[in-house]
């Protein structure tokens, strides 16, 4: 149960705060202990799994009732008070602390019926979903782990604390973190956990799509990303979604993978998922509850991919494309669906500048109108010639002199 001192977490500032909070706490004659992802990442750290982590989140679980805390410590809400959570400054540093509780019954699966406060911390970690999660680090840094925590991060195996069936028929969204822990960390579900994903991934229709998508992005990395779509992929997801193909967008991250010309982000990731869609993507993407910003990025991207798999692109629509914020989605697409690069990053930064050399669109427009073009359909298709013959000596190398941009029209 106790064994992992991890000295070094005292190096992190905000670990150090929580660990002074909650000396501060047991010398008032209550207990204290930092838990859920700080002490996760603490110990991965510790056992060489990961690089130093970026601690931006330390909770503290506590058997000191929030009176007692707003008695001694300043406090504020955050509205979590009916779970027994409360926020408690040390200095300027405000930290959830949240009293040891056992939940009821689940019958709404999601919430808990009621809440009563527990007496231990042992009790508390029962309520928990996965052993990695239920561990707790004491002000002097040592590892509190009832359930076998740190062997499950150090085998690579993701266990639930107690039955899975009975975790995840408690929360059905548990099924979709067991796919994100294991995706995220490298690690496997032990074989009873994922025989309970199958078994319980009907229950998954009972969800909130905000509660999906939120997971689904919170997967922020290509590995995690592809990892989480081979989970669903391997029938978890047809609950979910009867129009994604979760394998095929699975293998078109990996492909982008190998052929990456651009940063990954939130906006790449939904577009490269959801162009796997056998009908409406659109439709989906706001069943899935995608943001503004994530549909406007697959539709601009599928249609320069679609248009780029065509041969229907030129150099017009390129640059014009280039300049575009979506542009990175577009390549992601290109090199996770036809698995090659599309325009190299020295390439994408000639076609911008051409947006800058003479003649410009503006240049080429003011030239029109004094030659006594007309607005409307003609100018435009005009303009786009003239622009299109530019375009085409500037990256040759040459440039259009004013003089022939006046013979051109």
């Amino acid at each position: 149960m106790e064994g992992l001192v991890i000295e070094e977490a005292r190096k992190f500032p905000l670990v150090a705060q929580g660990l002074d909070l909650a000396r501060k706490i047991e010398g008032f004659g209550y207990e204290a202990y930092l838990v859920g992802g700080c002490v996760r990442d603490l110990v991965r750290w510790k056992l060489g799994l990961c690089g130093e982590p970026d601690m931006h989140d330390v909770d503290i679980a506590s058997n000191m009732p929030a009176e007692e805390l707003a008695k001694h410590f300043k406090t504020a809400s955050n509205n979590g008070e009916k779970h027994g959570t409360i926020l408690v400054f040390n200095g300027d540093t405000p930290f959830e602390v949240t009293r040891f509780r056992a939940d009821g019954e689940y019958t709404d699966g999601r919430h808990p019926d009621s809440v009563s406060f527990a007496d231990t911390f042992e009790e508390d970690t029962r309520r928990r979903d996965f052993t990695m999660n239920a561990m707790g680090m004491t002000p002097d840094c040592r590892v509190v782990d009832f359930h076998g925590g740190v062997d499950s991060i150090r085998d690579g195996v993701l266990a639930t604390v107690g039955d899975p069936m009975e975790r995840f028929n408690e929360d059905a969204l548990r099924i979709m973190r067991a796919g994100r822990f294991a995706s995220r960390f490298g690690m496997k579900p032990d074989p009873v956990t994922m025989s309970a994903c199958h078994a319980l991934s009907p229950r998954l229709k009972f969800i909130s799509m905000e509660r999906v998508h939120d997971e689904l992005s919170k997967c922020s990395t290509p590995d995690a990303f592809a990892g989480m779509l081979r989970f669903l992929g391997d029938g978890i997801g047809e609950t979910l979604s009867d129009r994604i193909n979760w394998k095929l967008a699975a293998r078109a991250v990996e492909n982008w993978k190998t052929v990456h010309q651009v940063p990954w982000d939130g906006d790449m990731a939904m577009a490269i998922l959801f162009y796997s869609c056998a009908g409406d993507a659109e439709d989906e993407m706001r069943r899935f509850k995608c943001t503004t910003d994530e549909i406007g990025a697959y539709k601009f991207a599928k249609t320069m991919f679609d248009g780029y798999c065509a041969g229907r692109l030129d150099l017009v629509d390129l640059v014009d494309a280039s300049v575009n914020k979506r542009w990175n989605c577009f390549i992601g697409l290109v090199n996770a669906y036809s698995g090659k690069c599309a325009i190299s990053p020295e390439n994408a930064m000639m076609l911008r500048g051409m947006l800058k050399r003479y003649p410009t669109t503006k240049d080429i427009t003011a030239s029109m109108k004094e030659k006594g073009y007309e607005p409307g359909p003609g100018f435009g298709r005009t303009l786009r010639s003239v622009r299109l013959i530019a375009y085409k000596l500037m990256s040759s190398g040459k440039t259009m002199t004013p003089d022939q941009l006046d013979m051109l029209l």
